[in-house]
């Protein structure tokens, strides 16, 4: 198992249990603790996760992954098994988020129809709709949105009625909006104007 896999699964444990020991991890990995701890020193130095003398514990609020874990890298994960098939739209990596824009990616998008898009913002605000910090994004974004059947909108409650740079959809076009229970007026605002919101 090499750093990257080891990574994943202190994650996925952590997700799972709540609290990790590193003698315990160690063994279950078979790896040696002293690689456990770099292993979380690490993640810990991402925000991901909070050390203890003896282990780590999983943070009580929620967090963004570092780019490695999502975007052009996350394909990887679901790409060895078989039954699933990985399509990605080409484009120009954004060095920031790893994200794929630009004329290429536009060219891919227009031709597929999706049955359901989740789209994270950086901002959702009832009278703006949901935006993006950076235009070529919030353009792939919005390019998928009208490319979906169904769109779900992802952000946690500190971006809720938030400004953005650049819109990516109106209030009008999310089916869903997932966000977490901090700010419970905003989420009511958004149910009255229709879209269904779930409160993780």
């Amino acid at each position: 198992m090499n750093r990257y896999e080891r990574h994943n699964t202190l994650l996925e444990l952590l997700a799972e249990r709540g609290r990790l020991d590193v003698d315990d991890v160690a063994a279950e990995l078979s790896v040696s603790a002293a690689t456990v701890r770099r292993d979380l020193d690490h993640l810990a130095e991402q925000q991901l996760l909070t050390r203890t003398r003896g282990g780590a514990f999983a943070h009580s609020v929620s967090y963004g992954l570092p780019p490695r874990y999502k975007s052009v890298n996350i394909a990887h994960e679901p790409a060895v098994r078989p039954h699933i098939k990985i399509v990605t739209t080409g484009g120009v990596a954004m060095p920031q988020s790893y994200e794929l824009v630009g004329p290429l990616a536009r060219h891919i998008l227009g031709e597929v129809s999706l049955d359901i898009a989740f789209i994270g913002a950086d901002a959702v605000d009832v009278e703006a709709g949901a935006g993006a910090r950076n235009e070529h994004e919030a353009s792939i974004n919005a390019l998928l949105a009208a490319r979906a059947c169904r769109l779900v909108v992802v952000a946690d409650s500190s971006k809720l009625g938030a400004p953005a740079f650049a819109r990516i959809c109106r209030t009008e076009a999310i089916d869903t909006l997932i966000t977490d229970a901090g700010a419970p007026e905003q989420a009511a605002l958004f149910e009255e104007r229709g879209v269904s919101v779930v409160q993780v």
